[in-house]
């Protein structure tokens, strides 16, 4: 089992706020254990570091408590920065990141329900893909809707190379014009409303409209 799980789940429990203690020892065991000597963590068995996985292990080791001076943190930031930080995280590492507060919703791609409604007589609807799929997009249409927001008390500034900036957070359109990658671009700004500077102060927390919304997530 590569580091990644373990990493989810540390993070999970401290945005579910029920943490074990003697559970997160093992926790923080098991991910230095697998920590390559260069720094890094790899997401399949001998391969090289990969940078959700680094900066998964990297953010569950702080909320865990390591300090971040410790050597091993030290060489996984610098591992981490090598890849681009934080900006160059998969959509679904930044969707992670926004359920506790470090990275603005407002970047992250919008999955509307409403996809559900498409029939099948559109050339591509849900009910043509794979069950793999089907399973993975309805609980990511549903927390894109109700973004269940619980802010933990770390961040990951350091994490980026050139500081916060909106250029780094926004994904980039797809050359080609008409694209779905463009679409769902599209829809995350159309449904966005704006917010100014883009906030990922877990002391201030984001997307503070939507807590009516998230408290009503929790129930589901």
């Amino acid at each position: 089992m590569d580091s990644t799980l373990v990493s989810d789940t540390v993070i999970y429990h401290h945005w579910n706020g029920k943490v074990d203690k003697a559970w997160q020892r093992k926790a923080v065991h098991h991910i230095f254990s697998m920590q390559l000597p260069d720094g890094g963590w790899n997401i399949y068995e001998h391969g090289p570091s990969e940078v959700n996985a680094t900066i998964k292990a990297y953010l569950a080791l702080k909320l865990a408590g390591v300090p971040v001076t410790d050597p091993r943190m030290l060489k996984a930031r610098e591992v981490a920065l090598h890849f681009g930080g934080v900006p160059r995280m998969n959509t679904f590492s930044k969707l992670y990141l926004a359920l506790i507060g470090l990275f603005p919703w407002e970047y992250v791609p919008t999955i509307p329900c409403e996809v559900l409604l498409i029939g099948k007589w559109f050339h591509v609807n849900f009910w043509d893909m794979s069950n793999w799929s089907r399973g993975m997009i309805v609980p990511l249409a549903i927390i894109n809707h109700f973004k269940p927001t619980r802010p933990v008390k770390v961040d990951l500034d350091e994490l980026y190379p050139e500081g916060i900036h909106e250029r780094d957070l926004a994904l980039a359109p797809d050359p080609e014009k008409i694209s779905f990658r463009n679409f769902f671009l599209c829809w995350t700004g159309c449904t966005s409303s704006p917010s100014g500077s883009p906030n990922i102060n877990p002391s201030v927390p984001p997307g503070r409209a939507q807590e009516g919304r998230a408290m009503d997530a929790r129930t589901l």
